[in-house]
């Protein structure tokens, strides 16, 4: 069932890609969707400068071994600060998530290379 909702949400008339963290679910759908994909994954991945709080090497490791074409981009803590007075706008409503900073920056980067 998965491997059959993945392929029908992957039917576009222009090129889709995948947001991977590294962790076990977006690593899950990301090889499922490749295996079966004759064309090559295009997958992101947000990482921060500071260690503490990066994780983008699991997801580059992941990308590495399944053979994607990955996009990441390293946050700095100023692009972070710069995003939380957009937050009102983009999301519309009080929002207490803690990845809607990485989102936002994942998205701004998947953009330049998907629509």
């Amino acid at each position: 069932m998965l491997i059959s909702s993945f392929n029908y949400r992957m039917i576009a008339d222009v090129p889709v890609g995948v947001f991977l963290s590294g962790g076990y679910d977006s690593s899950c759908v990301t090889a499922l969707i490749q295996k079966n994909s004759s064309k090559q994954l295009k997958t992101f991945t947000i990482g921060f400068e500071d260690q503490q709080f990066d994780e983008s090497h699991h997801a580059k490791k992941v990308a590495e071994f399944l053979g994607t074409d990955h996009h990441e981009y390293l946050c700095s803590e100023k692009e972070a600060l710069d995003i939380i007075p957009l937050l009102p706008d983009i999301y519309d409503e009080p929002m207490a998530d803690g990845g809607a900073i990485p989102n936002i920056l994942v998205c701004m980067m998947a953009k330049e290379k998907l629509k």
